[in-house]
């Protein structure tokens, strides 16, 4: 599904789009097409999701992978990849925006989005 689809989904179902969670979930789309959801589609996207925007906005979150994969897994190892930048982002926890493995960081220092 796309954002706007996520966001309908969301209204129908909770009254709010949620359009930042989305946004957050799929924020690495365009550079990984296909291998994105490793990032943030699992159980421990769903914690920095809590982090970051607040328990009301897990359920938006759960949805949207449910949506998407039909299933909410555990971890990042519920998914293959075979793209080397992906592979080393999730090793070292670094890139333009905040990945699962660098939740130590304060929830504000998190909200780094790439434009």
């Amino acid at each position: 599904m796309n954002r706007e689809e996520h966001a309908r989904s969301c209204e129908a179902a909770f009254g709010n789009p949620f359009t930042e969670v989305h946004d957050f979930l799929d924020q690495y789309s365009k550079a990984f097409p296909g291998q994105h959801r490793k990032l943030y589609h699992h159980r421990q996207g769903l914690a920095l999701v809590a982090e970051l925007f607040g328990p009301e906005a897990v359920k938006a979150a759960e949805r949207h992978i449910l949506e998407d994969e039909g299933v909410i897994p555990e971890d990042h190892t519920y998914y293959g990849a075979d793209n080397e930048e992906l592979l080393r982002l999730l090793r070292q926890g670094g890139g333009p925006g905040p990945l699962p493995f660098s939740s130590l960081e304060p929830p504000s220092a998190l909200l780094r989005m790439p434009s």
